[in-house]
């Protein structure tokens, strides 16, 4: 059980720091909010390089 909620702990958290904010951004850019895109991308970016696996070890990708 506790592997169970552990795996769908990170599946959420990729999905909110490696899916969602590109996908904002281009919505954003879409709806003519240039700077705005701009923040989610560079938040995307940092969370990209700083992602930490299961183990607490910083992981790039």
């Amino acid at each position: 059980m506790y592997n169970q909620n552990f795996k769908a702990t990170i599946e959420g958290e990729h999905y909110e720091n490696v899916e969602v904010p590109p996908k904002f951004a281009d919505i954003a850019e879409e709806e003519g909010l240039p700077r705005i895109a701009a923040r989610l991308r560079a938040i995307w970016r940092v969370e990209s390089i700083m992602k930490k696996d299961e183990t607490g070890n910083l992981e790039k990708r």
